[in-house]
């Protein structure tokens, strides 16, 4: 995950709370960055593209409201990046593959073998025990599979 993506959304975010806040040049500077990050016409640039200053609402014409249209339209847009930036930071860069988790490495090199392993990872054994019956089957793998394996997870770190 390129970490530069994270910071210029942050900066996004950041450029809401400005006393010099412009709606449309907000909006086109994220639009442009999110159409970058997720591919054109993605769904986070069009929910952007979507936001505007609502002067017409009944709310404003009320004198006991507290309505905002500027703060309504500011939380939206700052709703549409937190999620942005929390989509990225737990599943990456769209197109990106997740790293293989242990288990799916072991799964593959393991001819089948897999579902002891889920036995024993998933049972109320003790750390110890558990211990045992994971050495006991992996000593029953072949080098090169655990060579693979070791190799996968380190490269994926």
């Amino acid at each position: 995950m390129d970490q530069r993506y994270l910071a210029l959304l942050k900066n996004q975010l950041d450029k809401l709370n400005t006393e010099d806040f412009d709606l449309d040049a907000w909006k086109g500077s994220t639009i442009a960055l999110l159409n970058r990050i997720y591919g054109e016409n993605s769904p986070q640039a069009a929910q952007v593209e979507k936001l505007k200053i609502d002067y017409s609402s009944w709310s404003l014409r009320d004198s006991s409201s507290t309505y905002n249209p500027e703060q309504s339209c500011k939380q939206q847009g700052k709703e549409i990046l937190e999620m942005a930036i929390m989509e990225l930071e737990n599943f990456g860069l769209p197109g990106e593959d997740a790293p293989p988790t242990a288990l799916a490495l072991l799964e593959k090199e393991s001819n089948g073998k897999i579902e002891e392993v889920k036995k024993v990872v998933n049972s109320d054994l003790s750390p110890e025990k558990k211990m045992v019956a994971l050495t006991k089957h992996l000593n029953s793998l072949k080098k090169d599979s655990l060579v693979k394996i070791i190799s996968n997870i380190l490269a994926h770190q």
